[in-house]
């Protein structure tokens, strides 16, 4: 362990973090590895100037890191997945609690776009920060092993299906899918009602705003 993390260990003074008593360096990886409140994590930021990206890598943990953007009535429960009880989706049929986030707030852009009408995207759009810890477990999905006409839209059946059966076998809160805009790159679906959502953390809102030659 690192002087960093010798210097939180000094913070925290014995005290109880992640429900554990945190006294030395040992006990503080293990508390980040059991998963940090975020409250937690925000006042150690604040009185080291560390990023979570740092606080995590003093317990070998990384962190990766994906984006959402929503509407504003759905920012204060980001990862309700309430949206999918009304609307169907790619990955998804109407009547399902989930979260699509996107590997970059690029990708999260494009993909608003292509399931907007130009003229009408909300005004009152906001972006969402969102970690994952690297030793949760997840499926993914590679793009090889789909149908040929994968992105076609409206979406083939068969992707509805992999997304139900992810849901419903239970076994990961998260699913790693190719992006139908960006093969290359990635999506991850994620699973409210499983009990790695609690390890997910929101740590950061604001306020997104699309350049207006996107919409013109």
């Amino acid at each position: 362990m690192n002087a960093e993390a010798r210097r939180l260990v000094g913070l925290l003074q014995g005290r109880r973090v992640a429900r554990l008593a945190v006294s030395e360096p040992e006990g503080l990886e293990e508390a980040i590895r059991k998963g940090l409140p975020y409250a937690a994590f925000e006042a150690l930021m604040r009185a080291l100037g560390l990023r979570a990206q740092d606080l995590a890598r003093l317990g070998n943990l990384q962190l990766v890191r994906v984006w959402r953007i929503c509407r504003r009535r759905r920012a204060a429960d980001p990862l309700g997945g309430r949206g999918g009880l009304h609307v169907p989706g790619r990955w998804h049929a109407r009547g399902t609690l989930i979260v699509y986030t996107s590997a970059t707030l690029s990708l999260a852009a494009l993909e608003l776009l292509v399931h907007a009408d130009r003229d009408l995207v909300p005004a009152d759009l906001v972006q969402i920060e969102i970690d994952l810890p690297d030793d949760l477990d997840m499926e993914r999905v590679e793009a090889k092993s789909l149908p040929a006409n994968w992105k076609r839209y409206p979406a083939p059946s068969a992707l509805g299906r992999i997304g139900r059966g992810w849901i419903e076998r239970g076994k990961t809160a998260v699913l790693r899918v190719p992006s139908a805009v960006i093969p290359e790159e990635s999506n991850y679906l994620l699973n409210p009602a499983h009990d790695g959502i609690k390890r997910i953390k929101v740590i950061g809102r604001r306020r997104f705003v699309l350049d207006p030659r996107l919409t013109s």
